[in-house]
């Protein structure tokens, strides 16, 4: 507001002197009106006199005051002039607080407020409502993966594979998800290598083989279909034929399947008096450990055996091989299970680790 006060007062008294002086300047170069060049002399000389009139005080106009005049002493001493220029204050740096000031530090109430408006952005729910959402997403997620029906039933078990022409083909249980493994021997219970393999649905079960060994692992890709798998065993013309069925109430965890013959590279010394044949169902049960129909059960002190009475027969389940007394017949599993046919005896004598053993029988 001072500073417009002082402007309007220049351009008042200023601005006119210098167009009069401007006028009389440009009549007198053109040789104008002498009548019009007394008019234009006599208001220049009244806006001098405006000019020359006093000024109000700076103070009134809202300046500062104007600085006091020194003194000759004061000039002698070697006091600055106003005329002097000052010079500026050196640079400040802002200071800063301490780490430990920082840290204890009260926030005021505007900090409070943002700190609450951002961890509600970042993080809008509590921790219990964390929680109970972990919580449904669990049961969810437990619920879609239930199984709409019972879960299946694990099973392992041994069958006799027939290839004589009119029999019934094995039938393996599989469940989307699960791999079921397929073991082959021959009638002494040795491994038969597999020559090759041929799925009848390959969009159905993914088969794996090692292209050499006597084990295959096969998995359902679907809950519910059928297909047969076709298997050539080394040095047989006939193939094996398997049923392949998901979907079941029982999988087969792993399928031991007997073949009736010798593999290739078997040892036929372990037969007793010949090769077990398909009626011979009772031995292929007790390496499943399950007894003979109206079987009794026999004590066999140390644990290292199995025995059972059926019709005057001892069934024995051992993982030892038996010495004493001769078999009548035997049969053995891929993992060196032994199932022994024998007559009533009250002593065993087998062949733990090379060492003859005697094992007694109680309750013959």
């Amino acid at each position: 507001m001072q500073k417009r006060k002082i402007k309007n007062i220049i351009v008042a008294l200023v601005i006119p002197l210098i167009v009069l002086d401007t006028t009389l300047l440009y009549a007198a170069q053109t040789g104008g009106d002498e009548g019009l060049l007394s008019k234009f002399e006599s208001q220049l000389q009244a806006a001098k006199k405006v000019s020359k009139a006093p000024a109000a005080p700076m103070d009134q106009l809202g300046a500062t005051k104007k600085a006091p005049t020194l003194t000759p002493a004061q000039a002698a001493a070697g006091a600055p002039s106003a005329s002097v220029i000052k010079k500026k204050a050196p640079y400040k740096p802002p200071s800063y607080p301490s780490v430990q000031g920082y840290t204890d530090k009260k926030a005021t109430e505007f900090q409070t407020e943002a700190f609450d408006n951002i961890t509600d952005q970042a993080m809008p729910m509590t921790a219990d409502q964390i929680k109970a959402m972990r919580r449904m997403m669990a049961a969810s997620q437990r619920a879609a993966a239930t199984p709409a029906e019972t879960p299946a039933k694990p099973v392992t078990s041994s069958q006799i594979v027939s290839l004589a022409p009119g029999a019934t083909p094995p039938v393996v249980r599989l469940s989307a998800g699960f791999i079921s493994t397929l073991v082959f021997v021959d009638a002494t219970g040795a491994d038969w290598p597999i020559s090759s393999i041929d799925n009848g649905n390959p969009d159905a079960f993914n088969i794996s083989w090692d292209k050499k060994g006597n084990t295959l692992m096969i998995q359902s890709k679907k809950a519910y279909t059928f297909g047969n798998l076709a298997i050539k065993m080394k040095g047989m013309s006939t193939p094996v034929m398997l049923t392949l069925v998901p979907g079941q109430k029982e999988i087969d965890y792993r399928v031991d399947f007997r073949v009736s013959g010798l593999a290739p590279d078997s040892q036929s010394g372990l037969i007793g008096s010949g090769l077990p044949n398909t009626a011979n169902n009772v031995l292929l049960r007790v390496l499943d450990n399950i007894p003979p129909e109206d079987a009794t059960l026999l004590k066999v002190p140390g644990g290292q055996a199995r025995a059972w009475l059926s019709n005057g027969k001892i069934y024995l389940r051992t993982r030892f091989l038996l010495l004493s007394p001769g078999y009548i017949s035997v049969m053995k599993s891929p993992d060196g299970t032994y199932a022994y046919e024998i007559q009533k005896t009250p002593s065993l004598l087998v062949s733990q680790y090379g060492k003859p053993v005697e094992l007694r029988v109680e309750g013959v």
